[in-house]
């Protein structure tokens, strides 16, 4: 069964470390806005170093393309910088992926 699991808070809170930290060790596909290019294009960064490899995408919607079945938990960084962001992760727990986003 799905679910939505949401981190927030401030800058330099630890919302991307704690994101990467969820989704260790499991089958995962990862996600982060295209504008979000401070460390890495292809990874998703933390502040202190930890990388999480991860698909760049301008829009919310694009996650659906890339969504196989074969992963089991669906990481996303930097959720306030897309639009429909939430109507997209209740389709994705509804299909029954673990939806983790940090923003």
């Amino acid at each position: 069964m799905g679910h939505i699991e949401t981190i927030y808070g401030c800058m330099f809170a630890g919302k991307t470390t704690e994101l990467i930290r969820r989704v260790e060790g499991k089958n995962v596909l990862a996600f982060k806005p295209k504008l979000d290019n401070r460390y890495s294009t292809g990874h998703i960064v933390s502040h202190n170093g930890e990388t999480l490899k991860a698909v760049l995408i301008d829009r919310a919607e694009e996650i659906m393309d890339h969504v196989n079945g074969k992963a089991e938990y669906i990481a996303i960084d930097e959720v306030q910088f897309l639009n429909s962001i939430g109507s997209v992760c209740r389709q994705l727990a509804n299909q029954g992926y673990k939806v983790v986003c940090a923003g």
